[in-house]
């Protein structure tokens, strides 16, 4: 959508949300001292929303959610020994949600989501050996869900979804060869969703998404496609891909985002320049 490579500057860690039919993408701006920045598709071309590297420092991992009209963003806020801090666009400028830096120790890989105008946030936890954590904002300070550093073993690349109020997460899973996993919150424990670890091979930056109607998707960097990006749908219990090689060569940063029951993908393509592009899928989903 729009040109390929539109971001002001080199991008890296890119992530997208669809509102109302508006791609938003946020993403570490290499150009303004790796400060967070954020875009949004206008229908025509790529815009600014608010100030090009809106945070006080660098913003690493950082990941997109916009409710009621409103973009958060989290990340690994180098300002505060790499905890993590999510931000709100209020429509006039970004402000802090509740207390910086709240996670135990130093995260990475944050994904975001708002249920009912409350952030959640999931990461890998280096306070508990590289697992995964997923806090929630209470109002009065954020609280984990479920253990903190619940999973099995280390992890990287978390990425957050929540469907019928149901939190999900996917990562590559270290006791499974760095293959992709998901996991579901069944208001107790998490628990994996079909089998874990059941891509060809190794996988970097899974993202997953759910559409309203219940489907399931994953998508991710494959290293049994030399790189690229690689869609998998679940169904029946299964896992089965909708598309691979689907970059023109290596994609880094990859997220996904169904809208309309169409999929969207933004990575950072290397193949152009290591700048933003964004596809949707035109076959039946």
């Amino acid at each position: 959508m729009g040109n390929k490579g539109f971001t002001l500057t080199q991008a890296y860690e890119p992530s997208l949300y669809v509102y109302n039919g508006e791609p938003y993408v946020v993403y570490r701006a290499y150009g303004v001292s790796n400060k967070a920045s954020c875009m949004r598709f206008n229908g025509t071309s790529w815009e600014l929303i608010g100030n090009e590297g809106f945070t006080s420092g660098p913003a690493y991992y950082p990941d997109i959610f916009v409710y009621a009209g409103r973009p958060y963003v989290s990340f690994r806020d180098e300002n505060i020994s790499g905890k993590v801090t999510v931000m709100e666009y209020n429509l006039t400028d970004w402000e802090i949600v509740d207390t910086p830096g709240f996670s135990s120790g130093t995260a990475s890989y944050t994904s975001l989501w708002v249920l009912s105008g409350r952030p959640y946030v999931g990461y890998v936890d280096w306070q508990f050996n590289y697992k995964a954590t997923v806090m929630h904002d209470i109002g009065t300070g954020w609280q984990p869900l479920g253990n903190e550093g619940f999973t099995p073993g280390p992890v990287d690349f978390v990425n957050l979804f929540m469907y019928n109020n149901t939190p999900y997460i996917s990562f590559s899973d270290g006791n499974y060869n760095w293959k992709a996993s998901v996991m579901q919150y069944n208001g107790t424990d998490w628990q994996y969703l079909g089998s874990p670890g059941f891509s060809q091979n190794k996988i970097e930056y899974p993202s997953l998404h759910i559409s309203p109607d219940g489907k399931i998707a994953l998508a991710y960097k494959d290293y049994a496609y030399s790189n690229r990006v690689t869609v998998m749908k679940y169904e029946s219990g299964l896992w089965q891909s909708i598309g691979y090689n689907i970059s023109d060569g290596e994609a880094n940063y990859v997220k996904l985002f169904i809208y309309d029951n169409t999929p969207y993908i933004a990575y950072q393509d290397v193949f152009n320049g290591s700048r933003v592009t964004v596809m949707k899928y035109s076959g039946n989903f």
